[in-house]
């Protein structure tokens, strides 16, 4: 279906020039509650929905020797906490296919970028907020929450400069893919060698303060 409706497009408009795969979906919950199906489904969707929309275009790519792939996760994609058991791996297994496709399609005209948005106010956050663990909920009560078009703005800024890790202005993110970027080529790797200090000792602090939530959780569901 992915294959036929990008050849209709193609047949329409062209071919295409920038592609980024964007949809995606998470199944909030406790890791024992939820079920093999919910992983599939989750893979299916986050991880397998991009691969298959990449590989039906990347053949006409590969023939323009040009193009552009963003893949678009989360910072769940290189940390995770409470509720995200699902959706997390999903996220993970998506950079890691921008990683290896970014080598392997280095020397092609082709390039390949990450985005990392946080939080964004849509429908889908608002659903997931109906499932959400009362501990991952704690945990991100003082995160920002984007709109949709300020995030867009920032990926389609960094993807005209070349960015491979777009971070979308988050600075949380930011700090995550100081610690987190691998062997991925960085914005700026001088300071990124400069913040990385800091930003370990920052990371040992959210930590903790992540597991004194899922602490506090668990002393309440004991007293009950």
């Amino acid at each position: 279906a992915i294959a036929k409706a990008v050849a209709q497009a193609v047949a329409t408009v062209g071919p295409v020039d920038i592609l980024i795969p964007c949809a995606g979906k998470a199944t909030m919950g406790y890791s024992h509650k939820h079920t093999e199906e919910d992983h599939r489904r989750a893979m299916d969707l986050n991880f397998f929905g991009t691969l298959n929309t990449v590989n039906a275009v990347l053949p006409t790519m590969r023939q323009r020797q040009q193009g552009r792939i963003c893949f678009v996760t989360t910072g769940c994609a290189m940390t995770s906490y409470v509720g995200y058991s699902a959706y997390s791996p999903s996220k993970y297994a998506v950079r890691g296919l921008a990683d290896s496709l970014r080598n392997e399609l280095s020397s092609s005209g082709i390039s390949i970028h990450i985005a990392f948005p946080g939080g964004m106010d849509t429908p889908g956050y608002a659903e997931e907020q109906r499932t959400k663990p009362a501990e991952c909920k704690a945990i991100e009560a003082s995160d920002t929450l984007y709109k949709p078009e300020v995030v867009a703005k920032s990926i389609l800024s960094d993807l005209k400069q070349g960015v491979y890790n777009i971070y979308c202005g988050d600075f949380g993110i930011n700090l995550l893919g100081v610690l987190g970027a691998g062997m991925s080529p960085r914005k700026n790797p001088a300071l990124d060698v400069l913040v990385f200090p800091i930003a370990s000792i920052a990371a040992w602090f959210v930590r903790g303060d992540w597991d004194k939530h899922v602490k506090v959780g668990h002393d309440k569901k004991h007293q009950q």
